[in-house]
Formats: C-alpha cells, sequence, structure tokens
C-alpha cells in the first residue's frame, strides 16, 4: 500500500520513508489537481496510476507533494490531520500513513457576505464596547488628544 522512497527523489539523497496511500494519491489528483477519470478499477493501485497518467505526472511525484517537510513532522509527531495550506491530509495514527487528500479550508467559510442587521440595543453595545476599547488603548488615547486639541507626540 505505501512505497518508500527518499524524500529528494531528484538528488538521489535518502531520506524519511515517505508513507502515502494509493488512495491518498488518486484524492490529490482528484482535489488538488481537478482530474478525475471515470472508470471502474479493481483496486486502488490502478486506480492511482490511470489518474496519475490522466494529470501528466507520475504516483512517486504525487507522493513526493504530499509528503511535504511540515506534513512529515506531522506525521513524527502523531498528529491525526494536518493542512498545509495548499492541502490536508488525514493520517492514519496506528501506521503514520497519510490515508487521505482533503481540500483547503477557507479562512472565511463561515462567513457569509450579507450585511447583519443589528438591532438598536446591539447596536449600542456594540458602540459602547468600540468606545470603551478605544478610550483604554494607546491609539485611543491619541484620538482623544486630537480631539482636545492637544498634539500627540
Amino acid at each position: 500500500m505505501t512505497q518508500s522512497l527518499p524524500h529528494d527523489v531528484g538528488t538521489g539523497q535518502t531520506g524519511p520513508e515517505i508513507r502515502v496511500s494509493y488512495h491518498a494519491v488518486t484524492r490529490y489528483v482528484q482535489r488538488i489537481l481537478r482530474v478525475t477519470v471515470d472508470q471502474d478499477f479493481k483496486d486502488e493501485k490502478q486506480r492511482a496510476r490511470h489518474h496519475c497518467m490522466e494529470a501528466g505526472t507520475t504516483i512517486r511525484n504525487v507522493r513526493c507533494a504530499i509528503w511535504t517537510p511540515g506534513i512529515a513532522l506531522a506525521v513524527r509527531m502523531g498528529v491525526t490531520q494536518v493542512s498545509n495550506g495548499q492541502f490536508g491530509v488525514v493520517i492514519d495514527p496506528d501506521t503514520g500513513v497519510i490515508a487521505t487528500v482533503i481540500e483547503p479550508r477557507s479562512k472565511h467559510a463561515c462567513r457569509t457576505d450579507r450585511l447583519k442587521l443589528l438591532s438598536e440595543r446591539e447596536y449600542r453595545q456594540k458602540a459602547r464596547r468600540h468606545n470603551r476599547n478605544n478610550r483604554h488603548s494607546p491609539k485611543g488615547a491619541a484620538l482623544r488628544d486630537a480631539d482636545e486639541g492637544n498634539e500627540y507626540v
């Protein structure tokens, strides 16, 4: 299921074992490279090979793209899920093998682009909180001094 490869494939330097499942290779090609092959396959290895061929790459190159230094560190630390900003991985805690690849999470996945309508009470509370925070911050002191005509140096 996994293949032992040196981390720096091009330089020939040996490094930590790259433990990425065929399922994770297939998911990387589908979710990150956006290449999908609609066929029935007898096993995950064949599915991964066909997806990589369709994407114009090899299983070895995809495994090296998934096995970044940050993800390797997370595997050594025993983390079960980690994201590097480009994609996320789910790691089998027993074996340390990357089981699947998931799309990166958006910072604003929960936010909507709608304007929130505040009631008068919510608006007053928010204004009080804003004013209270400005009163106690150095920036707020500069604004108070400017309003009073004093120069803030």
